[in-house]
């Protein structure tokens, strides 16, 4: 998996691409350092979900706060176990959402956020 992505951002770095929004995916979440560190490394502005993405040198991250989600899995496992049908258990959908922003990787990008961006973040990597 990790060759591939490095062949893949290698390439982006070549074509000078401008920047990267990396689709919200289980094949992805679970590589999500890498893509971020690899992004960093190759100097390619890039969002995705989650903390570990944005902490590996990922410039934003956007999407449904993970904790949450693994709360609500252990909460439906629970219903389940005690009895519960799964197919009358309600549809969950995450409502709270967070945007982490890497300062350091927006000032090594030479990218100036705009400001109502920081404030909106609900995290900053400074």
């Amino acid at each position: 998996m990790g060759r591939d992505f490095a062949t893949a951002f290698a390439e982006l770095a070549r074509s000078q691409a401008g920047g990267l929004i990396i689709g919200d995916d289980e094949f992805f979440l679970s590589g999500s350092a890498d893509l971020g560190s690899l992004a960093a490394h190759h100097s390619i502005p890039a969002i995705f979900q989650g903390t570990s993405f944005t902490a590996a040198g990922g410039l934003m991250s956007y999407g449904c706060r993970l904790t949450e989600l693994y709360h609500q899995a252990g909460a439906y496992s629970g219903l389940v176990l005690a009895g519960a049908a799964p197919a009358e258990l309600p549809i969950y959908q995450s409502t709270a959402v967070e945007m982490i922003v890497n300062l350091r990787s927006a000032k090594s990008l030479g990218i100036g956020l705009p400001q109502a961006i920081v404030d909106q973040a609900t995290t900053l990597i400074r």
